[in-house]
């Protein structure tokens, strides 16, 4: 087996031993997650916030700083919050952003007349709500979704390994 071929199915193994660690413990996956999460909110508030301020005057909404400033604010919390609090508290801190981010797109859809950003913020609020609903059942789905696709990954990597052929 080619040295491609062996990182391939090394990858595979490496993929379905994480799905099975996963599997066993979602809350601490949770808690990963919540701090991946919380850095990409981080970047994505700070990102709105920069745009902001570099568009030019007639280009700037009110609402992409708002949502920038809030963005940050709440992952800043998320980041400094403990991992019990991180595991009770993201999923509903997540619906709550969406359903925040779905609002703002919705009024600025609204605003500048786009159909699709109207038609996002939308589908965002109901988001939202579904999430809201149940957060620690939606935190736990989302982690055995993150499980569930690293094991269908792995094996694929694993049977893409051995399936090909050499030349």
């Amino acid at each position: 087996m080619k040295k491609g071929k062996w990182i391939l199915c090394l990858g595979g193994v490496l993929l379905i031993l994480s799905s099975f660690f996963i599997f066993q413990r979602p809350i601490a996956n949770l808690v990963t997650m919540a701090f991946v999460l919380s850095f990409i909110m981080l970047f994505n508030g700070v990102s709105e916030i920069i745009l902001y301020f570099t568009e030019k005057k007639e280009n700037k909404k009110t609402w992409t700083l708002i949502n920038g400033i809030l963005t940050v604010l709440i992952a800043i919390w998320l980041l400094t919050s403990s991992f019990v609090e991180m595991t009770l508290v993201l999923p509903t801190i997540f619906a709550f952003w969406i359903m925040m981010s779905g609002t703002i797109r919705l009024v600025t859809g609204i605003h500048v007349k786009e159909t699709l950003l109207t038609i996002l913020g939308i589908i965002g609020i109901i988001l939202g709500f579904i999430l809201l609903y149940h957060p620690l059942f939606s935190g736990l789905m989302i982690s055995y979704m993150v499980a569930g696709t690293f094991l269908y990954q792995g094996i694929v990597a694993i049977v893409s390994a051995f399936s090909t052929k050499e030349k």
